[in-house]
């Protein structure tokens, strides 16, 4: 059975660390699962005050293929007219799911391998991406 969970909450300054682990579906039916994440982000969002930019750790979550994850990408979609940095925290096995999603929309991100990429491999490099994102 595919389900997620959110395991860990944090403030980190003003960045919100959220870890979430599981197993989402293939295609669309990691529709529900990727609402869940979005939901469950907007609900954290709104507990703190002046949040800057959210830090996804999926290093316990296994991606393959499911389009509805883009969705992570768009600016305003956790609160609206604002616009939300992220940093994506992902298990080397799933990476090269990611990208394949992220080329597959023609998505110009810097994915992974600098230090503004949106893919880090730990939270130490996540804030400095996104401090480096930020000026």
């Amino acid at each position: 059975m595919n389900s997620i969970a959110l395991t860990k909450t944090e403030l980190i300054k003003t960045y919100l660390y959220l870890k979430f682990d599981g197993n989402l579906g293939l295609g669309s039916s990691c529709n529900e699962q990727t609402e869940f994440i979005i939901q469950t982000t907007k609900d954290k969002f709104s507990d703190f005050k002046n949040i800057q930019a959210i830090i996804f750790d999926f290093t316990d979550l296994n991606y393959q293929f499911g389009n509805r994850l883009l969705r992570l990408f768009d600016p305003n979609v956790f609160k609206n007219n604002c616009t939300t940095l992220i940093s994506i925290i992902a298990n080397e096995q799933s990476l090269y799911n990611w990208k394949s999603l992220l080329e597959y929309e023609r998505k110009d991100l810097d994915f992974y391998g600098t230090e503004k990429s949106i893919f880090q491999d730990s939270v130490t490099k996540a804030i400095k991406s996104i401090n480096k994102r930020f000026n």
